[in-house]
């Protein structure tokens, strides 16, 4: 678990935020909320899925760095020939 001090969310641009709410039903853990200044996340339910980054048609939500796991490697390989 990563401590709280370390949690990683999305950051998101008031400026380019159009406030269309496609974010808002996108978020599975209903983290996203609208309010006069625009999307606002309550960091202890995001979930850092990046469903809202992906549906945002400005741009307007990324997230700071994406995770990408490597595949497993097989422990022996199979000698073919």
């Amino acid at each position: 678990m990563i401590p709280d001090e370390e949690r990683i969310v999305p950051e998101i641009n008031s400026e380019l935020c159009v406030r269309c709410g496609d974010c808002l039903s996108a978020c599975p853990e209903g983290a996203l909320s609208l309010g006069e200044e625009g999307i606002i996340l309550d960091e202890e339910k995001c979930a850092y899925c990046g469903d809202c980054e992906d549906i945002c048609p400005t741009g307007a939500i990324a997230l700071p760095f994406a995770i990408v796991l490597a595949p497993l490697e097989d422990e022996e390989e199979e000698d073919v020939g």
